[in-house]
């Protein structure tokens, strides 16, 4: 449904409509349209009103009306209303810029080469400024052809192939650049590679840029796409407070460039609340939040994410309350309607950390505050197919706040179904420097089942441990949601000599 949206939005309900051959309003595909204007349809519940009941989205005929319908827009969207050209603003340029290289492209096709050199010259200057590099590249290409062939005037060709020239080298670098960044965005979500490592691979890779930053300083395009890179590269080898000025040096040379897009420098501003939570500044992060709420809608995939950095900043920082008004008063169809599924996946686990820590009593929700939803947990723990295979990344906060939450809930059988687990979790993934905090803490819940459950017994035998957790150099924010000292002080809270003699008695009776 998501694309059918998209292409309705483009080409506009009354262009789609004039294309169907339907009088009298009552076919299948009339009806499809009016159930797609409805954004909090789900596929399976359009696929029930217009087949009946026991119908689906994988119904053979549903997905035959949705690909008539889906021709039909793009139909209406080449031939359908006439857009207003608009060059006031890096964006309207582009739409317009790249609508007019459309209609160019088609009357070449068709042979009207006077009328194609005409608006490919209007259009090449009235979005020059902007430097989009693959539009002007296209237009000047084409001015260099036509005045090559119809009218040929030699002054022109020069001109025109200098030019393309100069956007052709512009192109080459920018994709190679798209390359990079695409690499790195890769390396991150398959999470095969530590943090540190996609850092360091990231810098090294931006070394490649050194030149063309400067030669290229007023294309936002590619400044920007460069500076998210640098950003990364930062964070990622651990280097928070020159992302976060790097952030604003970014900002800076963006807006110096003709009409900077407006979603290039929100990007930027999101990185940098990336840095000030890696940074785990509270205050800063707090006043730039704050600021991006005002900036960003909130009904966008852009707002979504400062709701996310504000619960991630809450629980990292130990300001509970905040990462729960927060969390609790997101409009949570949002959710659903915007983020892919796997992204979906890391709102559960924010969600259940901070149920988490309703039931452990370290947030205490206020009669006035907003509600959560209610949180079943058992569910959680069955619904996070992703991070199975996903060794040591996000696996492995899932992995603690299952032990956690029956330490708390005093389930202690179910921790102790779960030792032999953790300990060859430890051995097998988490060796190295970068995972000790990670796997001291593992070592902490296995020893907590060694002591039966018991605070006093508990406390001696994990002092080594937790000193040696206490005192780790490398720390993975995005892994270790809360710290883990917290998680620690939670769990010895919850070991009392009622819980441990309750524990024994489940154990020998199972």
């Amino acid at each position: 449904m998501r694309i059918l949206r998209e292409l309705l939005a483009v080409a506009g309900k009354k262009a789609v409509l004039d294309r169907l051959n339907d009088k009298n309003g009552t076919s299948l595909t009339r009806k499809l349209i009016e159930l797609a204007e409805d954004p909090d349809l789900s596929e399976d519940n359009v696929a029930k009103r217009l087949y009946g009941p026991t119908a689906n989205r994988k119904l053979a005929a549903y997905k035959t009306l949705k690909s008539r319908l889906k021709e039909i827009m793009i139909v209406a969207i080449q031939k359908g209303k006439v857009m207003e050209l608009d060059y006031s603003n890096y964006n309207a340029a582009y739409e317009s810029g790249f609508r007019q290289l459309f209609t160019i492209q088609i009357l070449l096709v068709s042979g009207a080469y006077n009328a194609a050199r005409e608006i490919a010259k209007q259009t090449f200057y009235s979005v020059r400024e902007y430097e989009i590099i693959p539009l002007n590249h296209s237009l000047s290409n084409h001015l260099a052809y036509l005045y090559l062939g119809v009218g040929y005037n030699e002054q022109l060709v020069e001109k025109y192939n200098d030019i393309n020239r100069y956007y052709s080298k512009a192109l080459y670098e920018l994709s190679k650049l798209d390359n990079r960044y695409r690499e790195v965005r890769d390396m991150t979500y398959a999470h095969r590679k530590t943090f540190s490592e996609v850092g360091r691979r990231t810098l090294e890779y931006l070394e490649e840029f050194k030149e063309s930053r400067k030669t290229y300083e007023h294309v936002s395009q590619f400044q920007g796409m460069v500076y998210s890179l640098e950003i990364t590269g930062l964070m990622y080898a651990g280097k928070y407070r020159e992302a976060i000025e790097s952030s604003k040096e970014g900002e800076k040379v963006l807006r110096n460039c003709k009409g900077a897009s407006h979603s290039v420098i929100n990007f930027l501003l999101l990185n940098r609340l990336e840095s000030i939570l890696k940074a785990e500044n509270f205050e800063l992060g707090r006043s730039e939040i704050a600021s991006a709420y005002e900036v960003l809608p909130k009904n966008s995939i852009n707002g979504i994410k400062v709701v996310e950095y504000a619960i991630r900043l809450g629980l990292r920082m130990q300001e509970f309350d905040y990462a729960y008004l927060a969390l609790a008063n997101l409009n949570r169809r949002l959710i659903n309607r915007l983020l892919t599924p796997r992204h979906q996946e890391y709102w559960k686990i924010w969600e259940a950390y901070v149920n988490f820590l309703v039931v452990a009593g370290r947030i205490e929700p206020k009669e006035d505050w907003a509600k959560l939803p209610k949180f079943k947990f058992a569910r959680f723990f069955n619904n996070v197919p992703s991070y199975s295979r996903n060794k040591n990344g996000m696996n492995i906060p899932i992995l603690i706040l299952q032990a956690l939450y029956f330490i708390v809930e005093g389930k202690y059988g179910k921790v102790v179904d779960r030792t032999e687990a953790l300990e060859r979790y430890c051995s097998r993934y988490l060796k190295d420097d970068e995972n000790l905090r990670h796997n001291c803490f593992f070592k902490l819940l296995v020893i907590t089942v060694q002591a039966n459950f018991h605070k006093g017994a508990t406390e001696r035998k994990a002092t080594t441990v937790y000193n040696r957790m206490i005192n780790a150099k490398e720390r993975s924010i995005d892994i270790e949601i809360v710290p883990y000292e917290v998680l620690w002080d939670i769990v010895l809270e919850h070991l009392t000599v009622e819980r441990r003699a309750r524990a024994v008695s489940k154990d020998h009776a199972g």
